[in-house]
């Protein structure tokens, strides 16, 4: 986490800020199943992937709830399909395997994670205004507000009726409550992450640690959730639970500051009305909403007094007293723009620039990396496997994928 107060060089990349490092060498627990099971290194009786095994639980959920005539069926068909990277039920299913569990016995809870994190996706949208999810109208503006909001929490129960099909599959009932409450703590997460970026959001500010708190809340929570969840129902030892929990928190925050970086990418179509973030997004969602991402924190904390004067111009927002109450917080709200009739495209674009010139990018950048490296450590606890493996692929991915602009935060 860049903590430093110097202002960093122009052309350089800030130099590796200092993060803890492990207390000792790590030795690697011998391979153990869950109990009453054998070892699985690939999905039982299938030869499909994860992603695949993911796809077709998350279409056959979809299917059984419109034979029931779910009056909210061909809603989360729209907000499902077609579906977006999967990564929280593949990060579960591999997680589990990698500590000896079975991936059938968990793929159904695996299609709830992605089930949870749809209905995020659908709160956000509302919360955010944007009209547009993946590439095409979001939930709330096909189907209406009241309806979407309804449909998002129907997404966050359905998560608790997957695991019961766990526990029909075998999975010891001790493990399902202890499951039961992971996830009942990642939605308690999720909320209280959302709460405070609303507090944060219209501010101008260089507090890069209230913004990481988002993201592990926020963002991170159902990453770690979904290891933490795989490693629970596989019977995972002590230390490769907290391990594969630390994998999927560092890998969330990494995600979230892509996510973050995804406006600026190298593939980015400048002065292109209709672009949007790999994710769906519009690129200037978050200067639309003035969300404290990482990016402009930075260029805050680096830039002169007149780059800061130009950051709250691009973004709209001038400070005033909230009261006159001694000891209260600045806060920061929207006026009139000296650029009245510039649209959002031509100021993200000035944005761009000002974020590369006081180097906020590649401050950002550097950060994720710190959070792969965490990734990278995490893993080391876990026994060597080619679910191990991919774990660290999907780690790597991460990287390659922000460097080029590519996919958003595996929405």
């Amino acid at each position: 986490m860049l903590d430093g107060q110097d202002r960093p060089d122009r052309t350089a990349p800030p130099g590796p800020p200092p993060r803890p490092g492990p207390a000792g060498s790590r030795s690697r627990p011998p391979r153990r199943g869950r109990p009453g099971g054998r070892r699985r290194e690939a999905a039982a009786g299938t030869v499909t992937g994860p992603h695949e095994a993911a796809l077709e639980s998350l279409e056959g959920w979809l299917a059984s709830r419109g034979q029931g005539h779910d009056p909210l069926a061909e809603q989360h068909r729209w907000a499902l399909l077609p579906p977006g990277k999967l990564l929280r039920p593949v990060l579960l299913m591999e997680s589990a395997a990698a500590v000896g569990g079975s991936i059938e016995q968990v793929r159904p809870v695996a299609t709830g994670f992605e089930l949870m994190h749809a209905g995020s996706l659908i709160h956000d949208d509302i919360i955010d205004g944007d009209e547009v999810r993946r590439g095409r109208e979001a939930t709330h503006c096909r189907y209406g507000v009241d309806r979407a909001v309804v449909g998002a929490d129907a997404l966050f129960f359905a998560v608790f009726a997957t695991l019961g099909e766990c526990r029909r599959r075998g999975v010891p009932d001790r493990l399902i409550a202890d499951a039961t409450a992971v996830i009942a703590e990642a939605g308690l997460r999720i909320t209280r992450g959302a709460t405070l970026e609303l507090d944060l959001s219209g501010t101008l500010h260089d507090d890069t640690d209230a913004y990481l708190e988002v993201a592990r809340l926020k963002t991170a929570a159902l990453l770690r959730a979904a290891c933490r969840t795989g490693a629970v129902l596989a019977g995972a030892t002590a230390e490769q639970t907290a391990a594969l929990t630390e994998f999927g928190e560092a890998l969330g925050i990494a995600f979230q500051i892509r996510d973050d970086l995804l406006p600026y990418g190298r593939e980015r179509r400048p002065g292109t009305r209709t672009e949007t973030a790999a994710a769906g997004k519009p690129r200037t969602s978050d200067l639309r909403n003035g969300r404290p991402v990482l990016p402009l924190l930075l260029a805050h904390r680096y830039g002169d007094d007149a780059e800061r004067a130009l950051l709250a111009e691009l973004l709209g927002a001038g400070q005033e007293r909230s009261g006159e109450r001694s000891g209260e917080r600045a806060t920061v709200r929207a006026y009139a723009s000296q650029e009245a009739g510039a649209d959002e495209e031509s100021r993200q674009e000035r944005l761009h620039q000002l974020l590369e010139r006081t180097g906020a990018l590649k401050a950002a950048q550097h950060t994720a990396d710190t959070h792969l490296d965490r990734c990278r450590e995490a893993l080391e606890a876990l026994p060597p496997s080619s679910h191990r493996q991919r774990l660290a692929a999907l780690a790597a991915r991460c990287h390659s994928r922000r460097q080029a602009g590519d996919e958003g935060a595996g929405r």
